[in-house]
């Protein structure tokens, strides 16, 4: 008896789940684009037709409009469109639209950040019309949504140029003294010829205590990843030291530290950069010796330099914002003064005093001397062997 009622038990144990769903019967939000009319929170949907995925179709996705007052109520109300179950911890992209950031994105957000449903790994965007953008064919994957994020995902593997923003990570940053945080923007690509129109980085937006407040360019954005010390892998185009010639410069890596005193009162901030690179193609017929190695490192440090004080006196301007992070090394490295500043930070970040050093190793060249040889100079010394001769 005891056995029977043992067999009893684990058979009902293997019958499956009592209240779950077939895949058939579910929906899978990939993107969101949360927009606003008037009062009323309009997000869009978009959701994966495995149908037409399945039948080789480009346009293999559906957009679904809702509404509500609260971006809790509109999300939720999509259901009526597409009647079954959704599910939006699959959503890897969100875009917010410029007029909501501009309002104050943190409503529009709010319950991405309390539903366990949403997942916090997801890309966070801004653009005018997120909506057109997100239904806008992908060159490559079935979904614009899943695109996007694969596309950042490849640019941080390969270019870091982007500044990349999560959810999570757009949380933490809007935390942090002076309540700054940044998020890369989307538009349409402008080139009307384009046969088939595409999504194409707009620079990165700052917000401060979530309302959209400044812009800055990709030149700056890199700037940016210096002061927070998330510079990585990257390639520069720029002229040859005392010539007209150029050559490419790839960034290996970069290190910087911030540290903060006081001086007669006075805040003092110390940033200190330093960074590795290798020469990958020279287009000069100018002798790259030990000498040019130690030009070139100079000429990169005091163009590094420039752009961060550029960056520097654009987050000074009002509204000021502290997206550098000055504030975060401030608070640990000096908490008797920052308890003094922290009410009146923006001008204390203002006045303090920055002292900007930047230095920059040239490791190697990657690829050969000079990429302008003649045909009859032979291989490049580098690629010499013992039984080979000019």
């Amino acid at each position: 008896m005891k056995r029977a009622l043992i067999s009893l038990i684990i058979c009902i144990l293997l019958t499956g789940c009592w209240s779950s769903k077939e895949l058939g019967e579910s929906a899978f939000v990939a993107a969101v684009a949360i927009e606003k009319e008037g009062d009323l929170y309009t997000p869009k949907l978009q959701f994966l037709q495995p149908v037409k995925l399945e039948q080789g179709a480009t346009d293999a996705h559906i957009m679904i409009a809702s509404e509500g007052l609260s971006a809790h109520q509109s999300l939720r109300s999509a259901i009526k469109g597409v009647h079954r179950r959704i599910y939006l911890s699959h959503a890897q992209t969100f875009v917010v639209s410029t007029e909501i950031a501009k309002e104050g994105i943190f409503p529009a957000l709010d319950i991405i950040y309390r539903d366990q449903m949403f997942r916090l790994t997801s890309y966070l965007f801004i653009a005018d019309q997120p909506g057109t953008l997100l239904a806008l064919p992908s060159p490559v994957d079935p979904l614009t949504g899943i695109s996007l994020a694969n596309g950042i995902e490849a640019a941080e593997d390969s270019h870091q140029r982007v500044i990349t923003t999560t959810l999570k990570e757009f949380m933490e940053m809007s935390y942090e003294p002076g309540g700054c945080a940044y998020v890369i923007r989307l538009k349409k690509h402008a080139d009307e010829n384009q046969k088939e129109p595409h999504i194409d980085l707009d620079g990165t937006a700052i917000l401060k205590e979530g309302i959209y407040v400044k812009d800055i360019n990709d030149i700056l954005a890199d700037a940016l990843r210096y002061y927070r010390n998330e510079a990585g892998n990257d390639t520069f185009t720029m002229q040859v030291p005392d010539g007209d010639d150029w050559f490419a410069l790839e960034r290996l890596q970069a290190r910087t530290s911030i540290h903060t005193r006081l001086q007669n009162n006075e805040l003092i901030i110390d940033v200190s950069v330093n960074t590795d690179a290798n020469i990958n193609e020279w287009h000069s017929s100018t002798e790259l010796d030990g000498l040019m190695f130690k030009k070139i490192g100079k000429a990169y440090s005091e163009e590094l330099q420039a752009r961060m004080e550029k960056l520097l006196a654009k987050m000074r301007e009002e509204p000021v914002t502290d997206i550098l992070g000055f504030g975060t090394e401030v608070r640990r490295q000096l908490p008797t003064y920052w308890k003094q500043v922290q009410d009146n930070w923006d001008t204390a970040f203002k006045t303090a005093k920055v002292n900007i050093t930047v230095e920059t190793n040239i490791e190697n060249f990657n690829l050969i001397e000079n990429t302008n040889r003649e045909p009859n100079q032979g291989p490049p010394k580098r690629f010499q062997l013992p039984w080979i001769k000019n």
